[in-house]
């Protein structure tokens, strides 16, 4: 049985004309990621963005839909200055124009939060992930506390062992497969970040440590690391991965794949700017 595979990549709406000899797809839909947050200099470093949610639908039936409507959510920015929150990204969609028969939506990650003020703690906290994961999070009062926490997926708290000298908290990982259908095995290695022959999506994106005790690691799924000069990194493209620190740390865009069997040359119409 041949694949085609149908990638919408493009930041925007679009839409999909069901070929008339098609009947069940596979489809896998992934929200984008959230910016990267600041920090305050001289107390706290900046904070890892939230990884995508990623969703999917394994033998969808589309013979009742003639339209299909998609949406390739755009990465969240990442915060401006120092004391600020970044900003979540937008969700991704694939849906029968009338929402009659199937409405399959993958939401975004999380902004990297700023700090809180108001009190001599600060509490700071890496994005959250679409699919519902905490970013990492910790609270401290005093200034030798401040390696900023990664996002979610799971993303680690930025401390050391003791409790003392922190670094900047890993972007949790994001999801090569669901239910045990490998997304590799599906659509190929040509989406994703590839890592081993697995097709990753969804990786928080790194929390930041400028005092030299180590910065965080981007999760797998195309989370952004962190470089020394404390200036964010972008997640990667159409993983949905979560951006790191503020300035350059913007949020992964989503994307959305089908596959359809028998080989189809489906008519597809773009509306809105990548």
């Amino acid at each position: 049985m041949s694949k085609n595979i149908i990638s919408f990549t493009d930041v925007g709406e679009h839409t999909w004309d069901v070929p008339d000899d098609v009947s069940f797809i596979d489809v896998l839909v992934v929200g984008s990621g959230g910016g990267g947050g600041g920090g305050i200099s001289g107390d706290w470093w900046g904070t890892g963005g939230g990884g995508g949610e990623v969703v999917l639908e394994t033998e969808l039936d589309v013979s009742e839909a003639d339209v299909v409507d998609i949406k390739v959510g755009e990465g969240g920015e990442p915060s401006t200055n120092s004391s600020k929150a970044g900003e979540d990204g937008e969700e991704s969609y694939f849906k029968d124009e009338n929402e009659s028969y199937f409405n399959i939506v993958a939401v975004s990650g999380r902004a990297g939060q700023g700090p809180a003020f108001g009190s001599s703690e600060g509490d700071q906290g890496g994005g959250s992930s679409g699919s519902g994961n905490v970013g990492g999070d910790y609270i401290g009062g005093s200034g030798d506390l401040r390696g900023g926490p990664g996002g979610g997926g799971q993303g680690e708290s930025g401390f050391d062992s003791d409790q003392r000298a922190p670094g900047g908290g890993d972007g949790g990982d994001g999801v090569y497969e669901q239910n045990g259908h490998r997304f590799a095995e599906i659509f190929g290695t040509d989406y994703g970040e590839i890592i081993d022959g697995e097709a990753w999506f969804g990786g928080g994106g790194a929390g930041y440590d400028g005092d030299g005790f180590g910065t965080g690691e981007g999760g797998k799924g195309g989370g952004a690391g962190e470089l020394q000069d404390g200036q964010g990194q972008p997640a990667m493209p159409n993983t949905g991965g979560g951006g790191s620190e503020r300035d350059d740390g913007y949020g992964g865009s989503g994307i959305v794949l089908v596959r359809t069997s028998p080989v189809v040359s489906g008519t597809v119409l773009f509306r809105g700017e990548p």
